[in-house]
């Protein structure tokens, strides 16, 4: 499956950003754009280079569409994919490992070392130390203090909280991708 001239982009854009030695970005895609190809991408990408990934969000649905996008991308590497999700009554750590937050920050300890996390729907992190997000990084940053942080939203904001990227306990340092939503209109990819 190819990548569409944005979502390359936005995986070359994150690629950049580590380049020049920053830590923790985000990637705005509106919705329908395929967040999950470029989830999908960047994950495969940190993986044959010998990370370990972390995939989180908060819904069984985006669970298994997430999963699903990254096997579709390596239908041969399927074995190296798990998901670790109650809803989904599954709790397989692999290579790339795709959970719910709520799931994994209760039993972060059987992750082992991660790389990267990537959070689908960005956004709703917040940045207090003890919400399950904030209780999952926590407990990843213990086994790997180097731990990097990609976020994918549509929309890079917290209701009351302002931007993503700014603020005290902010997690993320900078939207290092946007996609324009007339562009993509007016080239067929969404719908107006």
């Amino acid at each position: 499956m190819d990548l569409r001239w944005y979502q390359k982009e936005a995986v070359d854009a994150v690629w950049s950003y580590w380049g020049r030695g920053k830590m923790h970005p985000v990637v705005e895609l509106p919705t329908g754009s395929g967040k999950s190809l470029v989830l999908a991408s960047l994950a495969w990408k940190i993986a044959d280079g010998g990370g370990r990934v972390l995939v989180a969000t908060h819904r069984k649905e985006l669970i298994e569409q997430d999963a699903r996008a990254i096997c579709n991308l390596r239908p041969d590497a399927r074995g190296q994919v798990g998901i670790y999700s109650a809803g989904l009554d599954r709790r397989e750590v692999r290579t790339i490992t795709v959970g719910g937050v709520q799931s994994l920050c209760r039993r972060v300890g059987k992750l082992g070392h991660v790389d990267v996390m990537i959070v689908d729907e960005a956004h709703l992190v917040g940045p207090k130390a003890d919400s399950q997000y904030g209780k999952l990084i926590s407990g990843l940053r213990n086994e790997n203090p180097e731990l990097r942080l990609i976020g994918l939203t549509a929309t890079p904001y917290r209701l009351g909280q302002g931007v993503l990227t700014q603020g005290e306990g902010r997690l993320f340092d900078s939207v290092v991708y946007r996609a324009d939503i007339k562009r993509l209109i007016a080239d067929g990819f969404l719908s107006p």
